[in-house]
């Protein structure tokens, strides 16, 4: 590579000595003798005649050592200079992408904020170099820790890890130990957005804190009279909204922002410490420098709300990309440029450290710009990610912030003159990297999984040898007729008396016995759930091969001859089973067809035709065949399919998933390359309908998987309850006016206060905007207008019914049951704003489903709105659907009749249209989650709910309650079988003491109901409870989940195949827990150990900052009283509105020719 002529700023370098923007390979006692020779260069410099003398002689070596070829000198090339195809030489130490290798100090670097971003790249590059760390943060994330352990194996001597505050001065101080020759400062509150939402803590955190490290490491300099030196991390941010390009380092500072205000207070503060060491000689000396960094990315630790790595997750899961603005122009600079210019930067300083003169000066400071010097567009940024990612995502454009700079380009002359900087990694490079970083990073984690949860290692295989759990267990028994599942039952006719083969779900129950012959060989009986008629054969002396009536046999008419124990052999991996006469070499088989007779086969037929699923057992669980539930199947994986494969399990299917997904990342990435940009993208349309995913079944979703989405190429990404991983450590005060140092912390209960209260207290401390998705937060946070909504007007013969008809003028009131009127609480509230025709950007069309489940009302009210609107567009109108199933405008008892009824498709007159829907399944076609918004049902026992815990104050904080779950309900529905896992006593009350218990650690006496609400009235045990669980009935959604908010009641959700109210906006990993079907079985081991007293009690302040969503009005409210219910108080409406603009703003890829079977 060509040697660049040096940079012309040369007066603190020795003659002839290569400048530290070199680097020497470490490999070599060729390059040792060059380094010795370098360092003694720099000490004897200053001696005057003879030392320049002797200097010109150790140069000369050196420099005929380099350029006979035995050093190599490897130099940066020239931003933007890498074509395609061109490839760098990565470090052979550290396989990071730096330029800068090999020590660039002498002793221990202290690096603030070293669990970030930057700072764990930096950290592994110094690490690589044998050099000693540092590190203080308040969040390290322990397998992050642990993967540095594993890559560079001397970092368990080198690297030390203090989880602390920089403003807690005794933390700091213990850090401070002798051997520490320099401080790497990059611990700040490093985000506009961040400061934004928590201005006090900005200022605290990087003016008051850079303080306080500046000052621990002056203490250090007094004990020693040191010389040290100290890099401060600042941002452009520090020059506001520049008008001229590029920015050099002594423009104007003129912040635009808290944040760069922040950030250059603490360059200044650096500057004012500088003085005063200068004036105190007992302070020693202190060389610094502040790199002003510009938008950096391509992070592995990055915060996944940043712009690059949110496009990027998101883009990855074809999932809705958020642009704030969109006219911004980004100065990007590569986190690997990022290290080298930090690295740069201590090489020059230490160099400063080891020079010795007696005129040499005893502080310096110096500021550099570290950019690109070139800057692109965001929408160039998005197309190129969207290309290499080849992502169908939506692109949602929201207004613009001022207090965001759009346009910023640094000048990078002084970095290269002075440094030896300059930036090496293109845009185009960098992105492509950073994708493939993430897609790698994917793989690898799928492979993990896979490995640790699938084949042989599956937790459901290694189970399903512990067939004693078995005895006495509540469960349903399925058969093998020709591939599909059928279902072990009892005959409708009272007039059969035979078991039989039958197809009607949701499944029959029995009950199951085992024991064990004097052979240990494992013998199992079944009988009906309530009566004690077993399944066998009855007066067979010698069974013989053919067809066999397989009878229900009263326990006490069982006599000699009859079989009703039958020996299992089991299939393990397959989770099936032989049911073998004991005694004969044979084995019972299935009908041939629904209720067709059984067959008596030999016993050594490959062929296993039953299942058992266990719903309840007294055993200890895990319990054998539990995570393999045919029918969980069916309600998590299938969203139109009728077809009900005999070996279908969730467990196995879930493994297939991550076995397709790891094949299409390994295809994405032997095809990604820099060429990926010429591909063609996507035209995009405003109307949601025709996105390129729209009709795809939802995938399903991994909480430890990098973008949560496991993308298999054949299903849509949705939303997830999963919670982010937590990287920015001043999270507890964002949209707070208070410190998050110290840090706060759980209320106890002042001595002198008895009606002092610790959840009212919490949410006073906190703020509902932390309650939403990031996305809804940033969107929220602009101020966007609600949409113009119109009422459309009522047909003739609608509009008399409504206004003369006992049954129309109390159509919006609470029943006693079957409360449906969430419709027209939300007719009444728009037609309350008053927007006509020719303002509105929506049409409301009333629909009710209190009168009509499923007639053509709804077409009707459709048809008259359209008729008479001549603005009236089909792709900007809202239907409210506040019925069982939604917009597919029919009832069913379950899912699987709703199949066979809707099949794969709606109306088409709500095709187009944007519902409010109660009914959010992805197991049907009647939600699409894309394009309806998702509303709180009305509970008919709202005036309870409002008179119970209205005021705050009535609601029990978590500390006080005394029931750990419950939960009673009818058996039915799609839900049919996890409520009846849920009415199961799993543990005893007097055996959850044995559970190791995270949320209480004192003897609070917890206890479970289930089944029952023992003592309790139905409020009193919301009010008692901690957690409520939220089975499915009929559908996904009931008005249990609106009781359990509004009560404090922490919901647990069973299963990923429904969304909740408003669930684009509000972060339900913040207000709920999520288990699956399968881990109902060890549901209190699961509550007590998963979640600390803290995770409880911060989860149930968030409902309370957010319940007011879930609840309409009474219906004796007044005009005044629903405006404020409903929109002042973020109700119902509120979030409806502003979920319905974010679709709004949203544009969508879609394809050029429609091809689709």
């Amino acid at each position: 590579m060509d040697r660049p002529s040096p940079p012309p700023s040369q007066e603190h370098r020795p003659l002839l000595v290569p400048s530290p923007g070199t680097r020497f390979s470490s490999n070599t006692a060729t390059e040792m003798l060059c380094n010795i020779c370098v360092w003694v260069s720099r000490r004897i410099h200053a001696l005057g005649i003879r030392g320049v003398i002797i200097t010109l002689l150790v140069s000369a070596l050196t420099n005929f050592l380099i350029f006979s070829g035995e050093v190599t000198i490897r130099h940066r090339p020239a931003p933007n200079s890498l074509s395609h195809g061109a490839q760098f030489e990565t470090d052979s130490v550290t396989a990071d992408w730096g330029r800068v290798t090999g020590p660039v100090a002498d002793g221990r670097i202290v690096v603030t904020g070293g669990g970030g971003n930057i700072g764990k790249h930096m950290i592994r590059r110094l690490l690589a170099s044998s050099t000693p760390v540092t590190v203080i943060d308040k969040i390290f994330h322990e397998d992050e820790l642990e993967d540095i352990y594993s890559d560079i194996p001397q970092a368990r001597d080198l690297l030390r890890v203090k989880l602390g505050d920089i403003r807690d001065s005794d933390a700091m101080e213990e850090i401070m130990t002798d051997d520490v020759v320099g401080v790497i400062h990059l611990a700040a509150v490093s985000r506009v957005l961040w400061c934004l939402e928590n201005q006090k803590d900005c200022w605290d955190v990087n003016e008051r804190g850079t303080e306080v490290v500046l000052e621990t490491l002056a203490d250090l300099n007094r004990r020693d009279k040191g010389k040290r030196w100290f890099v401060l991390a600042s941002s452009r941010e520090v020059y506001g909204d520049a008008k001229v390009f590029p920015v050099l380092e002594n423009s104007e500072k003129a912040p635009a922002n808290v944040y760069g205000e922040s950030k250059l207070k603490a360059e200044k503060v650096l500057k004012r410490f500088l003085k005063k060491v200068e004036n105190d000689k007992s302070a020693g000396s202190l060389y610094s420098i502040a790199l002003r960094l510009s938008n950096v990315y391509g992070g592995a630790f990055d915060h996944v709300e940043r712009l690059i790595p949110s496009i990027v997750t998101q883009a990855l899961s074809h999932q809705v990309i958020q642009i704030v603005g969109g006219r911004q122009h980004f100065d990007l600079i590569h986190i690997d440029d990022v290290v080298d210019a930090f690295l740069l930067a201590v090489q020059q300083l230490s160099h400063r450290r080891s020079e010795w003169s007696f005129k040499s000066p005893r502080t310096f400071f110096d500021a550099y710009n570290v950019a690109s010097g070139s800057s692109a567009p965001v929408d160039d940024l998005i197309d190129k990610i969207v290309r290499y990612t080849r992502s169908k995502s939506p692109i949602q454009y929201i207004h613009g912030d001022d207090r965001f700079p759009n346009v910023y380009r640094g000048s990078t002359d002084k970095a290269w003159t002075k440094l030896g900087f300059r930036a090496a990694v293109s845009v185009e490079e960098g992105v492509l990297r950073l994708v493939k970083l993430y897609l790698q990073r994917t793989e690898r984690v799928l492979q993990k999984k896979i490995d640790l949860e699938c084949g042989a290692s599956s937790p459901s295989s290694q189970g399903n040898a512990d067939l004693h759990k078995l005895n006495n267990c509540q469960a349903h028994v399925n058969m093998d007729v020709q591939g599909e599942l059928t279902i072990l039952g009892s005959p409708d006719d009272a007039n059969d008396n035979r078991w039989h083969a039958g197809t009607s779900l949701p499944p029959y129950p029995v009950r199951t016995f085992v024991k064990y012959d004097l052979d240990g060989k494992a013998l199992l009986a079944v009988k009906e759930k309530d009566q004690d008629y077993f399944f066998g054969i009855r007066h067979s002396p010698a069974p013989k091969e053919g067809s066999v009536r397989v009878e229900r046999i009263w326990r006490n008419d069982i006599a000699a001859g009859d079989y009703v124990d039958w020996e299992m052999e089991v299939n393990a991996e397959e989770g099936t089973m032989k049911l073998i006469l004991p005694g004969f070499p044979l084995q019972l088989k299935p009908p041939a067809s629904p209720g067709g007779n059984f067959y008596l086969v030999p016993s050594e037929l490959e062929i296993w035709p039953f299942r058992i699923t266990p719903i309840c057992c007294p055993a200890q669980a895990p319990w054998p065949f539990f995570q393999d539930d045919p029918v969980s199947f069916q309600t998590e994986f299938q969203r139109t399919s009728l077809e009900r494969p005999f070996l279908a399990s969730p467990a196995k299917t879930f493994c297939d998933r991550l076995s397709r997904s790891r094949r299409k990342i390994q295809r994405d990435l032997a095809t990604l390359t820099l060429d990926t940009l010429n591909e063609p993208r996507r035209k995009e349309t405003s109307l949601a309908p025709r996105w390129v995913n729209a009709n795809l079944p939802a995938c399903s979703n991994s909480c430890d998987h990098p973008t949560v989405c496991v993308d298999t190429g054949d299903c849509q990404c949705v939303l997830s309850s999963c919670p982010t991983l937590q990287r920015f450590p001043f999270a507890s005060s964002a949209n707070l006016p208070v410190l998050s140092y110290p840090p706060l912390q759980v209320s106890d209960t002042p001595d002198n206060d008895p009606n002092f209260n610790p959840l009212i207290d919490m949410v006073a401390r906190s703020s509902w905007l932390n309650v939403l998705r990031p996305q809804a937060s940033r969107f929220v946070g602009t101020k966007t207008p609600f949409p113009k909504v119109h009422v459309g007007e009522l047909h003739q013969e609608d509009a008399d019914w409504r206004n003369t008809t006992n049954d129309g003028r109390t159509l919006h009131l609470l029943r006693d049951a079957h409360c449906f009127s969430a419709d027209t609480s939300m007719e009444n509230a728009v037609a309350a704003m008053g927007i006509s025709q020719k303002d509105a950007d929506y049409v409301f069309v009333p629909h009710w489903q209190s009168r009509a489940w499923y007639d053509d009302r709804m077409y009707r009210s459709y048809n008259n709105s359209r008729d008479n609107n001549p603005y009236f567009d089909p792709y900007r109108v809202v239907i409210p659907f506040t019925h069982d199933w939604g917009a597919c405008m029919a009832f069913e008892w379950n899912v699987w009749d709703m199949r066979k009824t809707r099949g794969s498709s709606v109306s088409p007159y709500v095709r187009s249209t944007t519902s409010w829907t109660v009914m959010a399944d992805h197991n049907s076609p009647c939600y699409r989650p894309h394009q309806d918004v998702v509303i709180p049902p009305r509970t008919c026992i709202s005036p309870k709910l409002y008179e119970a815990f209205g005021e705050m104050s009535k609601v029990k904080p978590v500390r006080d309650r005394s029931v750990l779950a419950t939960f009673k309900g009818t058996p039915w529905g799609t839900g049919f079988l996890n409520r009846v896992k849920l009415m199961c006593q799993r543990v005893a009350d007097d055996k959850l003491a044995d559970i190791p218990n995270r949320i209480f650690k004192t003897n609070t006496q917890l206890h479970t109901l289930w089944d029952t609400t023992g003592n309790y009235t139905y409020m009193e045990l919301l009010n008692d409870t901690i957690f409520c669980p939220q089975p499915a009935g009929t559908t996904g959604w009931a008005t249990r989940l609106v009781d359990s908010i509004y009560a404090g009641c922490i919901p647990v959700l069973i299963g990923e195949s429904a969304h909740q109210p408003f669930y684009d906006m509000i972060d339900y990993s913040k207000i709920s827990v999520r288990i699956t079907p399968a881990e109902i079985n060890r549901l209190e081991e699961i509550l007590l150990t998963r979640y600390t007293f803290a995770d409880v009690e911060r989860m149930q302040a968030n409902i309370m900052l957010v319940r007011d969503a879930f609840v309409y009005p009474l219906d004796t409210a007044s005009p005044a009283e629903v405006q404020a219910k409903m929109l002042d108080q973020r109700g119902p409406l509120w979030f409806a509105l502003h979920s319905t603009k974010m679709r709004m703003l949203t544009r969508w890829p879609m394809d050029d020719v429609y091809d689709r079977p």
